[in-house]
């Protein structure tokens, strides 16, 4: 729009300054007028959207990308029987994605085990779940394993992101396609990263085997959870192997008002649901599990949400830790959870929380007696949620260790087959 409009302004000073010849002025007027349609047209002639997702026929729990899909094996090397890892890479920014990317380089430089034992720290990572900045290395090390640790500094860490999307959104391309109602700054952020950090890779291209990394964005409408897994998909009848790795990181990372909502289509109705599991209703936390349930069954009513708008996963949970307390939640308790998993005599369950969340207390403000500057006010208000919601996050952690410890006694005496020892911890 702003390359046609000054071009446009320069043809009516020429029409008016023909004016002294009426009939050469009315047909080079009519000629001008054609052309000025013609390009004015082809601003607004814009993609519908930067990629759909594409339609699934058939729920398969056997095949997609799910935990108990996955292989015990990470590049050839075993991993230690009974120990399982989970991590979770929180959100803020680049800062997130660095903090998240030393802390793998650290765990890959650091060893376990005895003289002719020993195994490297980062091989023992099952599981991974991130959110918005801690979804760039996340999934960068879900594509390419240890090659996140030759370039992923220079092709992410080290670049000027925002200056690269500045000079998209403000190319002709960008410009044209802002005009768009279907094609926002979300699907700009989405198109550079596919060719700049994730060389148009899907969902397939992720390595079989462990870790399993999940990247969690918001539902707009639901004000929940949306994992990009095959599970969240078969609701939707969409194939996610066929689905770019580069929306999902780029609708994990979608913040409010700086980047518009990715949108997905709502395929429900193509395919064969699967069953959604019943709130245990013997669980201490049966209302959240009921709760979350409930959400799920939105996406089945294709009339009611024909489509599925996401943004920022650090809305929702930014820590990335409310994906697996849900699970354990939605199938009643951490030992049937974990033999969904097809885990088996697990001895040592950790959890490693890396939390990049600023702790900057602006006390210099209570030094004035002026009135605080709008934008500092409207950064707190939109902090303090989120720094609460992550407290009480890791507090419902550490409150379920005591519970769960309890129910591994009980449920691994009587298995044959347990997912855990009896004094699993």
């Amino acid at each position: 729009m702003l390359s046609c409009n000054p071009f446009f302004g320069e043809m009516s000073k020429t029409i008016f300054h023909c004016r002294t010849n009426p009939k050469r002025s009315s047909a080079f007027s009519r000629m001008l007028a054609a052309v000025a349609i013609s390009l004015l047209a082809a601003c607004t002639s814009v993609p519908v959207e930067y990629e759909s997702n594409v339609p699934l026929t058939r729920a398969d729990a056997s095949v997609g990308y799910r935990l108990h899909n996955l292989s015990r094996v990470t590049d050839n090397k075993s991993a230690t029987p009974g120990l399982f890892i989970n991590m979770t890479f929180s959100g803020g920014g680049t800062r997130a994605a660095a903090l998240a990317y030393g802390v793998l380089r650290e765990m890959r430089r650091t060893t376990m085990g005895g003289v002719g034992s020993q195994t490297v720290l980062l091989d023992e990572v099952d599981e991974i779940n991130a959110v918005s900045g801690g979804s760039f290395p996340a999934a960068y090390y879900a594509l390419y394993g240890e090659r996140l640790f030759d370039d992923f500094e220079s092709r992410f860490l080290r670049r000027n992101v925002q200056q690269d999307l500045q000079s998209l959104i403000l190319s002709w391309a960008g410009l044209r396609n802002a005009l768009s109602p279907h094609y926002g700054r979300g699907d700009m952020l989405a198109e550079h990263l596919d060719q700049a950090l994730f060389d148009g890779k899907t969902f397939a291209d992720f390595r079989k085997t462990r870790p399993r990394v999940v990247i969690s964005a918001s539902d707009l409408s639901l004000r929940a959870r949306f994992e990009f897994l095959q599970d969240q998909f078969d609701l939707i009848c969409s194939d996610l192997d066929r689905f770019k790795v580069a929306r999902a990181v780029a609708a994990s990372t979608a913040l409010p008002v700086v980047f518009s909502p990715i949108r997905l289509s709502n395929n429900a109705g193509t395919c064969v649901l699967p069953n959604l599991p019943d709130p245990a209703l013997d669980t201490p936390n049966r209302e959240r599990s009921a709760r979350r349930v409930g959400e799920l069954r939105t996406y089945r009513d294709i009339e009611l949400r024909p489509n599925v708008h996401l943004i920022d996963g650090g809305l929702t949970d930014n820590l990335g830790l409310r994906g697996p307390l849900d699970v354990i939640d939605l199938a009643g308790g951490i030992y049937p959870a974990m033999k969904n998993k097809g885990a088996r005599g697990i001895r040592k369950h950790v959890f490693i929380v890396i939390n990049a969340e600023s702790r900057v207390s602006r006390f210099d403000l209570d030094q004035s007696p002026d009135m605080p500057d709008a934008l500092v006010t409207a950064q707190a208000a939109a902090q303090i949620p989120l720094i609460r919601y992550s407290f009480e996050t890791l507090e419902l952690l550490r409150a379920s260790f005591d519970g769960w410890r309890h129910e591994i006694r009980l449920a691994a005496a009587d298995d044959p087959n347990p997912a855990y020892t009896p004094d699993a911890e």
